[in-house]
């Protein structure tokens, strides 16, 4: 006995019943507002897609019991991804659609990422934790190739020598959905060290959740600010050895740190000069050096 119409109705997506014949004998009123024809007529791959209609007839004729195909369609709002699933049913076929956009526009920005980014990326698959993609970049950045890693379990992937990486794949796989923010790698390569923040945030990939993971080279950043604190200590051991008291303001007048001859002479001190520092480059600091002297100097 075939499925009717009512049946079809409660189903909150279209469907409709296909026959042993591939003829449609009962469909819902979301079916037939979306696919555009009524029941008593067989499906064309105007109407459905020579995929669907090819899966459909693998199912009426018993070669699969169950499929799913995605295609593409034009909706009022613009282009929209379609799933389609069909089970066979005694005498026939169940056939339903899916809205699956949303789902398809994440996989084109994760696509994006993956062949755009100048980053390392690695997909890990929930449900098995297997890597499932990854970008160009991880041979630069984590010394191995696409081909090594994709397909392999997060803890076989033996060519991924680094450990940091390893302990956040991981991570990854025994806990799916944990994200992670700025965690600092170091990538030792061949040519040297290489500093790296990682990422991780849960997205769909292949219809599937996956848990992403990046690595961005932050290696300049970091020798610049490791530079620029070797600097600035050094600055600051000269100015508070120097013979000359001085004292630094903000330019508001606010005492900011003053150096040990100047300590010595306490409120004796006057001031003789007083410079505004700059960044090095010519910029504004915000800060005033002041030169001091004993209170009884002209």
């Amino acid at each position: 006995m075939g499925i009717d119409g009512a049946m079809l109705e409660v189903v909150p997506r279209p469907a409709a019943w296909v026959d042993g014949s591939g003829v449609v004998r009962a469909a819902n009123e979301a079916w037939r507002a979306m696919v555009g024809f009524e029941e008593g007529r067989r499906p064309s791959h105007e109407c459905l897609s020579a995929e669907v209609t090819l899966l459909l007839a693998d199912v009426l004729v018993g070669r699969a019991a169950r499929g799913a195909a995605d295609t593409p369609a034009d909706g009022p709002g613009g282009r929209l991804w379609l799933r389609w699933h069909v089970a066979a049913t005694p005498d026939g076929a169940l056939v339903l659609a899916e809205d699956v956009t949303a789902e398809h526009a994440a996989a084109e920005r994760l696509d994006a990422v993956l062949h755009h980014l100048p980053a390392a990326v690695f997909v890990l698959r929930h449900r098995d934790g297997r890597l499932v993609e990854a970008s160009a970049e991880v041979e630069t950045l984590c010394g191995v190739s696409r081909a090594e890693v994709v397909g392999k379990s997060a803890e076989h992937v033996a060519a991924l020598r680094n450990k940091g990486v390893r302990r956040l794949l991981a991570d990854a796989a025994e806990q799916p959905g944990v994200a992670i923010a700025d965690r600092g790698v170091e990538l030792r390569l061949p040519g040297g060290r290489r500093q790296a923040l990682a990422a991780a945030r849960v997205a769909d990939y292949a219809g599937e959740p996956c848990t992403v993971l990046t690595l961005v080279d932050v290696s300049d950043r970091w020798r610049s600010q490791v530079q620029l604190r070797t600097r600035t200590q050094r600055y600051r051991l000269a100015f508070e050895a120097h013979p000359c008291p001085a004292r630094i303001t903000r330019a508001d007048g606010e005492p900011f740190a003053a150096n040990h001859a100047a300590a010595a002479l306490g409120d004796a001190g006057v001031v003789t000069d007083s410079l505004p520092l700059d960044d090095g480059s010519g910029g504004p600091t915000g800060f005033v050096l002041h030169l001091l002297a004993p209170g009884d100097a002209p």
